[in-house]
């Protein structure tokens, strides 16, 4: 499958200009912020579809076992007895919803952000971005191909994260800020394609996204709905393996 070319990549492969992201979330100095992953990703496209449903990440999770013991904690007591991938991944991704909340409810707080994923689970809170990650890096540590997904309104004003984790042969979204993940309508797996590409998968998932939701992760616009954010995507591998263990680059 080709690579697609570098106008694909990064932040500078979206439409809209990126800068007001990343201040409007302050990180410390040597933090995994909100850039770090997504100038890594791929814009979702007609043209870059196909790499990405099949080339661009490893069907299989290349986690050394020992290497996050206090992850592996987390997700030894989140997937109990299940066997199956697709039932792990669905109990990771509640436990990760149940553990962090959104930090609008702790103003005193609200600069805390990044961090290992362990530092993350260790505050309990974090912005959709690092929820995302944190249900990656466990999905890994758990045996599952997972990565990060980014996403806009058409418009740019309005954007969230979220996660695909490859369970039974395709990916399937995994949005830890809701709880919501590809076969949460009932008979579908779907994933951030399907959500862009088919308008019955669109409408069975904004029937299911209440209003309420959306607020959880700040899409409240009047007449918004969850298929909205799935106009302008970019996905990101997010490889255990590759970004460090100890993210922070001044202690």
């Amino acid at each position: 499958m080709k690579t697609p070319s570098a106008r694909f990549r990064g932040c500078e492969g979206l439409p809209f200009d990126m800068s007001g992201w990343k201040r409007a979330i302050p990180y410390r100095p040597g933090e995994i912020d909100y850039e770090q992953p997504a100038v890594r990703m791929v814009r979702l496209t007609r043209e870059t579809a196909a790499y990405l449903y099949s080339a661009y990440t490893p069907t299989e999770a290349r986690y050394e076992k020992g290497t996050r013991p206090k992850l592996e904690r987390f997700v030894e007591v989140a997937v109990g007895d299940a066997k199956t991938d697709a039932r792990k991944a669905a109990l990771i991704l509640e436990r990760v919803w149940r553990r962090l909340i959104w930090p609008h409810p702790v103003p005193p707080r609200i600069r805390e952000v990044g961090g290992t994923e362990e530092d993350i689970l260790e505050r309990g809170y974090a912005y959709c971005n690092e929820a995302s990650r944190v249900f990656v890096t466990c999905a890994q540590v758990a045996g599952i191909p997972a990565r990060m997904t980014f996403h806009w309104t058409p418009d740019g004003r309005a954007g969230h994260s979220l996660a695909e984790a490859f369970v039974d042969g395709q990916w399937q979204i995994s949005d830890s800020d809701i709880n919501v993940h590809g076969s949460s309508v009932p008979g579908a797996r779907a994933n951030c394609l399907d959500l862009m590409r088919k308008r019955d998968v669109a409408e069975a998932f904004d029937r299911i996204v209440t209003r309420e939701m959306l607020g959880v992760m700040g899409h409240v616009a009047q007449g918004a709905k969850y298929s909205d954010l799935f106009h302008v995507m970019g996905i990101c591998n997010y490889p255990v393996e590759e970004f460090p263990y100890k993210s922070r680059l001044l202690l």
